[in-house]
C-alpha cells in the first residue's frame, strides 16, 4: 500500500508540474511515471487550451487520488459507486473526447463549456459505463475461475452486483435487476440533457454532447458483443435497449 501511494503522489506531482510547461519537469526512471509525462507533452501539442488542460488535470487528480487510492475496505455499493466512476477514467477521456469534437480541435473555451450541464452528463455517462462493465464482468471474473477467484466465491469482489447482494441481503439476480434498472433511468436522464442541449446548446456544445453520447453508446456496444465479456449465458438483454446500434 504504501507503494502504491507513493507511485499515486508522483503522478499527481507529474500532472500539477505539467499543467502548464514553463512549471518545470519531473525526472525519473519509473515507466507509469514516464508514460503520464509523455500523455501531458502531447496534450499541450494537441491543443493550447489552457481550460481544457486544467479539467483534464482535475479528473486525472480524481482518478488517482479517488478512483485508485480511495479506500476499498468494507465499501457500501454507493461508497464503492462514487469511487467507481472515477476509477472508470471516463471523466479524463472526456476531456480527450472535448478536443476531438471541437471543429478547430483545441477544446470549449469560456461559457461553451456548459459546466452545469456536462457535469450531470459526463456522471451519468460514467455510471451507466461503469455499472455496465461491472455487470459484464462478472461471468469472465466470478463464474469462470480467473485472477485467483475460486468458482463462485464473489464476496471479496468490488463489483456493483456483489455489493448489493452481499450488503443489501439480496439473491445475485435481484442486485443485477436492480443494477440494470439503474442503467437504464441512467441512460434516460442522459437523454433527457441530450434534449435540453438541442433545445439551448450552441453548435460547439451540441458536437461536444452528442460526441460524449456516442462514447458512451460505443462502450457499452463493444462491451455487449466483445469476446472479452460475451458469453453462450449472457443473461442482460435489457442492456440492448441502451444504444440503437443502427447509430453505428
Amino acid at each position: 500500500m504504501e507503494r502504491k501511494n507513493c507511485l499515486i503522489d508522483q503522478l499527481v506531482e507529474v500532472l500539477r508540474v505539467y499543467r502548464k510547461l514553463e512549471d518545470g519537469k519531473v525526472e525519473s526512471k519509473d515507466p507509469h511515471v514516464n508514460f503520464l509525462i509523455q500523455i501531458m507533452e502531447d496534450l499541450h501539442l494537441m491543443t493550447g487550451n489552457q481550460e481544457t488542460i486544467d479539467r483534464f488535470v482535475g479528473n486525472m487528480e480524481g482518478f488517482f487520488n479517488i478512483g485508485v487510492r480511495g479506500n476499498q475496505e468494507n465499501e457500501t455499493p454507493e461508497n464503492y459507486l462514487e469511487r467507481r466512476i472515477y476509477d472508470s477514467a471516463t471523466y479524463a477521456m472526456l476531456n480527450v473526447l472535448e478536443i476531438t469534437s471541437s471543429r478547430n480541435a483545441v477544446g470549449l473555451i469560456g461559457e461553451d463549456y456548459n459546466t452545469e450541464l456536462f457535469s450531470k452528463a459526463h456522471r451519468l455517462c460514467a455510471i451507466v459505463f461503469s455499472m455496465v462493465n461491472d455487470l459484464l464482468s462478472y461471468h469472465k471474473d466470478v463464474v469462470l475461475p480467473s485472477g485467483g477467484n475460486l468458482l463462485g466465491l464473489d464476496s471479496n469482489l468490488s463489483y456493483i452486483q456483489v455489493l448489493l447482494k452481499n450488503n443489501k441481503d439480496l439473491s445475485l439476480e435481484q442486485a443485477t435487476n436492480q443494477c440494470l434498472d439503474y442503467i437504464l433511468e441512467s441512460k434516460s436522464q442522459f437523454e433527457a440533457i441530450m434534449k435540453l442541449c438541442v433545445d439551448n446548446c450552441n453548435e460547439k456544445q451540441l458536437d461536444y454532447i452528442r460526441g460524449v453520447e456516442k462514447l458512451m453508446d460505443g462502450m457499452c456496444l463493444w462491451m455487449l458483443y466483445s469476446n472479452r465479456y460475451r458469453h453462450e449465458e449472457q443473461v442482460y438483454e435489457e442492456l440492448t435497449k441502451l444504444v440503437d446500434e443502427e447509430k453505428f
